[in-house]
């Protein structure tokens, strides 16, 4: 027999190196998607700005540089984390993937501590924690790392229940053993200090994410279902408040926080077509589809296409209301028998109500690193319905017949987990499996198009899922503007790169007609101006869209570009310098700023943004000329030469490398055994 020293440290073990081991070959992995933002082009993140800003505004507020929130998502511990990563390991993906890893890991510990507490045996919280581990639900949570937020929250919302654990004194007893409360016969002293470490954990996990606001309701909840079945339902009532008030007063500082920092509680942030019957359709229909994925963990995909429920008699909102029915039951049923099965499953429900706020949420309505915190409850569920199961087998063949039950549990948890972790591999993979598992979302297609051209450089297959996108926002029941103006964008910007800039322009309008307040189109209006030689006109374009977006890169660079057509070499300089803040490896901005303080004569300051430019694109022959220029202007002769050399390698029609070539061949002294 273990005692619970030598029980409890392997069990630690085996979850950490499973957890660990499942996830590892996510550290391969890029920076997806909201990444990019996010992170690499923060720069609140990899500049000398202040660490209270990340506590002064939304994850977004870097791109108004303060100036407003754009969304409901106030997480400084959150933007914190991604600060000191990026210190301690620069902007390299695998260490923020890492720290991912580690956040799983913890909070993987951290619920087993919460099953240990709630269920009194070890076998149980064993295998829960090992379904926590590697719940395919998980995989988005985990292995996408703009999801930390997830990650962190949970850690801290678990710990703050555990700690909650110690300190209330329940004489319920826990599947059929009776509970003695361990921290009624602790001091006052280790209960004030458990008290305290709760609320603080509390309190930093509602820094992480929003969905720790549901914390105060789970507290409650518990009270109210281990306050013992002799007290008077008006009584177990107000133990319930008492046991949460403390934490409500924690949630009183972080709302005045929150109104502070953002301006106000909450958004609209997608504005959905829908009746009040109808967003009640829809969310309840929602929460059946949280609770289905639990169960059934397949279909997983990083897009989920929302559709609003616009009748009773549709069929998913009708198995939604069946299956919750079913389960609310359950929980009022074994409310005193089995008062953990009913918190496990009031667990899944009072944490989802936050993302039930469809108007408040983004696009993505339905997601799965949602799922998170509320899959702790649906552990402790899976395992006690299966303990109950088991109780009716003789005692010795238990053991024997919950491992043979688990095994092939897990074993298919890690080979989804394993399957799925590609997925996120870089931007073009993500975003052609989103499409593939939802073919008639028009954002998907947008973000692959996006990436089609960006990235791969593919303008046909760019153009072809942009169109495809067009059609589907405008043939939709309600057309989608938002995603009829980001196809015009998308098409606008295929248009610059092919150098049609009339076209350019035209889409670019005609996508403001139908949603203005898109800020990258007027950008693209700008940058086609900027094309088209309007310069002044250009200016003013982009000087407005700077008001809306201060730290937009592009914006940045290309005032810097008309600024250096206009010989204003210093305004240049400091709107390139800018955009490189926001965006290190930014080319054209290092050629551009190069080519600016080449035009002051400041040619050793223009080279290492040649070099850096040359570094960032090999295969860009205008970098090579102008790297070989400033070479040649600080009498570095012979790489000069191989530097201009290079740039008609990749452009045997570059005059001005031509022209600079020839010059320094003039220049080259007599061979002595020709003399």
């Amino acid at each position: 027999m273990f005692s619970k020293t030598t029980q409890h440290l392997p069990a630690l073990l085996l979850l950490s190196l499973t957890a660990a081991g499942v996830y590892g070959p996510a550290l391969d992995n890029g920076f997806v998607h909201d990444d990019k933002y996010q992170i690499v082009r923060n720069p609140q993140l990899h500049s000398d700005q202040p660490f209270y800003r990340l506590f002064t505004t939304d994850v977004w507020g870097y791109t108004t540089a303060g100036q407003e929130s754009v969304s409901n998502y106030y997480r400084p511990l959150q933007m914190l984390t991604y600060r000191l990563t990026a210190l301690w390991g620069g902007l390299s993906p695998r260490v923020f993937h890492g720290v991912n890893l580690l956040f799983h890991v913890l909070g993987t510990l951290m619920a087993y501590v919460v099953f240990r507490k709630l269920t009194g045996k070890f076998g149980l919280a064993l295998s829960a924690a090992l379904l926590f581990a590697l719940h395919p639900i998980h995989t988005e949570a985990v292995i996408w790392i703009a999801a930390l937020t997830e990650l962190g929250c949970a850690f801290f919302y678990f710990l703050a229940f555990y700690l909650f654990l110690q300190v209330y004194p329940s004489p319920q007893p826990v599947l059929g053993k009776s509970k003695k409360s361990k921290g009624s016969s602790e001091n006052k002293e280790h209960l004030f200090w458990y008290q305290v470490g709760a609320l603080a954990a509390f309190g930093a996990a509602l820094l992480w994410k929003e969905m720790a606001v549901t914390f105060p309701l789970i507290v409650g909840g518990y009270a109210f279902l281990f306050s013992g079945n002799s007290l008077p339902f008006g009584k177990k009532l107000q133990k319930a408040v008492w046991y949460s008030l403390p934490f409500l007063g924690v949630l009183s500082i972080y709302l005045v926080m929150r109104f502070v920092a953002l301006g106000y509680l909450s958004k609209v942030q997608h504005t959905w077509e829908m009746s009040k019957a109808e967003l009640f359709l829809s969310m309840v229909s929602l929460l059946g589809k949280y609770w289905l994925h639990l169960f059934v963990p397949s279909q997983l995909n990083a897009f989920h296409l929302f559709e609003p429920v616009r009748s009773l008699r549709d069929p998913s909102f009708l198995l939604a209301l069946s299956g919750i029915a079913a389960l609310l039951v359950l929980a009022i049923r074994y409310r005193f028998s089995r008062p953990p099965v009913s918190l496990a499953i009031g667990w899944v429900f009072l944490t989802l109500l936050p993302v039930l706020n469809i108007q408040g949420l983004g696009l993505n309505v339905f997601a799965e690193r949602y799922l998170y915190i509320p899959s702790l409850g649906f552990c402790l569920l899976v395992v006690l319905w299966a303990e109950m199961l088991l109780v009716r087998l003789p005692e010795r063949s238990r053991s024997r017949t919950a491992a043979v039950l688990m095994i092939p549990v897990v074993t298919f948890y890690g080979f989804q987990v394993l399957r799925r972790i590609p997925d996120w591999k870089e931007d073009y993979v993500f975003f052609s499996r989103a499409v593939e598992a939802s073919p008639r979302s028009a954002s998907m297609r947008n973000s692959l198009a996006h990436v089609l051209r960006e990235e791969r450089k593919d303008l046909d297959g760019a153009e072809r899922e942009s169109l495809r996108a067009l059609e589907i926002a405008e043939t939709a029941s309600r057309p989608d503007k938002r995603q009829i103006a980001m196809a015009c964008l998308n098409l606008s910007n295929i248009s610059i790169q092919r150098q049609h800039y009339p076209k350019a322009l035209e889409l670019a309008e005609k996508g403001l007609a139908t949603d203005n307040q898109l800020p990258m189109l007027h950008v693209a209006r700008g940058v086609a101006l900027v094309s088209l030689g309007r310069l002044e006109e250009a200016r003013r374009v982009l000087l407005e869209a700077q008001q809306r977006q201060p730290n937009d890169e592009i914006v940045l660079h290309f005032l810097g570009i008309i600024a250096l057509n206009l010989r204003q070499t210093e305004m240049a300089v400091q709107y390139l310098e800018k955009a490189l803040e926001v965006l290190p490896s930014y080319v054209d901005a290092h050629n551009n700023l190069g080519a600016a303080y080449t035009a002051q004569g400041r040619y050793a300051e223009a080279l290492p943004h040649f070099e850096q430019a040359a570094a960032l694109d090999p295969r860009n022959s205008t970098v090579y000329s102008n790297l070989g220029i400033v070479l040649a202007r600080l009498g570095r002769t012979v790489e000069a030469r191989a530097k201009l050399q290079q740039a008609l390698l990749l452009s045997p029609n570059d005059s001005t490398a031509r022209a600079e070539l020839a010059a320094l061949e003039q220049l080259r002294p007599p061979d002595r055994a020709a003399q």
